[in-house]
């Protein structure tokens, strides 16, 4: 979120969206897709120039402590849209983007996609990170499968 939240019209070059993770400072490559070409369809019309943030998150260019504040409290109005969204359609789980996160991992884990390019697309910087990750959500899921076996 805090990589969204940063995002710029500069970072959008040749069908691609070009960036450097915070955290990881590793680079991140994304295909424009027509489903992410609509999102930016939606904020452009705000767009004055390339430096401008796309997404209406934080409002300075400065980057301080309170832009921190700003990003936590956007993230937490987010969540709790995607709560109301998982609520309207029947989604038992406490939806939350770190749920996104997991799902994507998870999915992509299931489809047999190489821990590497798991690993590349969750930013960790070590491969043991997104293995004991993907293995922690396993994990999970059997306990939640158990208990749901064992409270039948």
């Amino acid at each position: 979120f805090h990589d969204i939240a940063r995002l710029n019209w500069i970072n959008i070059r040749d069908g691609q969206i070009i960036y450097h993770r915070g955290k990881t400072h590793t680079e991140f490559i994304v295909k424009v897709t027509d489903k992410i070409q609509n999102i930016l369809n939606h904020y452009i019309d705000s767009k004055k120039s390339e430096e401008d943030y796309i997404f209406p998150i934080l409002e300075s260019k400065a980057f301080t402590e309170q832009d921190y504040k700003q990003i936590h409290d956007k993230l937490k109005y987010f969540n709790k849209g995607l709560r109301q969204i998982g609520d309207e359609i029947g989604i038992e789980a406490h939806l939350t983007s770190y749920v996104a996160r997991h799902t994507w991992a998870t999915l992509a884990d299931q489809k047999g996609a190489d821990r590497r390019v798991i690993q590349k697309g969750l930013g960790h910087a070590d491969l043991r990170t997104t293995t004991i990750y993907i293995d922690d959500i396993h994990v999970e899921k059997e306990l939640e499968r158990l208990n749901d076996d064992i409270l039948k």
